[in-house]
């Protein structure tokens, strides 16, 4: 059996994902959800974090609910495109402020940075789904971020100690935080911070 394959209708299929990623980032920077509502397709499957911050997928209306809500006191102020090279590989996605919108990160464990995959067929947006991993933008993971800012601190001939409590008190790295993390030096207990590395005081974070 001969199988024909459409090339024409592949790359004018692509190029209509292409104009509905570019529609869609200029409604989201915007800020105007009513264009974004008219790009969506009624069918299609959209992924948002739900109140303890797990990822689900939900129809269009449970997707514009949350998304307008988040965009309530956000700027957009930079987008970029690249492309997933994880579970659905070569897909678009468009980041938004560096990729540190819109999801919000659990832990220490997550990446440091989120993209949409935006998917669509028929002139309409049937899929929204979060991604991590890209081809162009590097993703570590937060974890790994902080681990770079202690190391980095040690260099300047620090203890871990101090680098950890350096780390812990500054609100430059409040972004690599979460809200139990976040530390006023005034409050700092500092005997109880350092009993968690007096061993390994004076050794490299390795991560």
């Amino acid at each position: 059996m001969m199988v024909i394959v459409n090339f024409n209708n592949m790359t004018k299929n692509q190029n209509s994902v292409q104009d509905l990623i570019k529609e869609f980032t200029k409604a989201t920077c915007d800020g105007d959800i009513n264009s974004i509502e008219n790009l969506l397709d009624k069918n299609g499957v959209f992924e948002i974090q739900d109140e303890e911050l797990e990822l689900i997928d939900t129809d269009k209306y449970e997707f514009l609910k949350w998304f307008s809500k988040t965009l309530t006191d956000v700027e957009i102020k930079e987008t970029a495109h690249d492309q997933c090279v994880g579970c659905s590989f070569g897909h678009h996605v468009v980041l938004f402020n560096g990729g540190y919108f819109p999801r919000i990160q659990k832990d220490t464990s997550d990446r440091e940075k989120i993209a949409f995959i935006i998917d669509g067929k028929e002139g309409k947006i049937n899929k929204i789904a979060f991604c991590a991993v890209f081809l162009k933008t590097e993703n570590k993971y937060i974890f790994e971020c902080i681990g770079k800012i202690i190391n980095e601190d040690m260099k300047k001939g620090i203890t871990m100690g101090q680098a950890i409590k350096n780390f812990d008190t500054s609100t430059v790295f409040n972004h690599y935080k979460f809200p139990s993390d976040i530390i006023n030096e005034d409050d700092y207990d500092w005997d109880d911070r350092l009993d968690c590395f007096k061993n390994e005081e004076d050794k490299d974070l390795n991560l």
